[in-house]
């Protein structure tokens, strides 16, 4: 199985996400996203990350649209995490993808310039999927962070 396989499987089964996939006709890689807010509740263990994204819409959406683009406003959370290490250069995100480890999704985040990294995690869900006015190339909040944290 190819690592786009098994990132696309292992959407199928996050909670939320069959509307991503209902709106684009595929799951996305969240390819040039641009990151609006990441919020950290070491409380209750949960990193919370909102994006603009837009991208084509596919053959199998179930959107009827004229555009040949969408774009939306996503939130995305990630419950009972156990380790985060993250370098923010800019808020740009160029790849999201996911494996499975020791019975946990380790969320990998690959970046040509902007979020590099890995949220290892019990679960991730999507939050919310709003249609946006905004096109990601539009946003221009920057975070320069790095983010590395673990429990035990």
């Amino acid at each position: 199985m190819t690592e786009q396989e098994k990132t696309k499987s292992i959407w199928k089964t996050i909670k939320g996400s069959k509307e991503l996939f209902a709106l684009y006709g595929y799951f996305p890689t969240l390819h040039d996203a641009s990151l609006t807010d990441f919020d950290v509740d070491l409380e209750n263990r949960q990193v919370v990350l909102t994006c603009e994204y837009c991208d084509l819409i596919g053959e199998d959406a179930e959107i009827d649209s004229d555009d040949e683009e969408l774009a939306t406003r996503i939130t995305i959370r990630w419950n009972l995490v156990s380790e985060v290490r993250l370098q923010m250069r800019d808020n740009d995100i160029y790849h999201l993808g996911f494996q499975r480890t020791d019975g946990k999704i380790r969320t990998l985040f690959r970046r040509s310039s902007g979020i590099g990294g890995f949220i290892i995690s019990e679960s991730v869900e999507v939050v919310s999927v709003e249609l946006s006015q905004l096109e990601s190339s539009t946003v221009t909040n920057e975070f320069l962070n790095t983010v590395n944290f673990s429990f035990s």
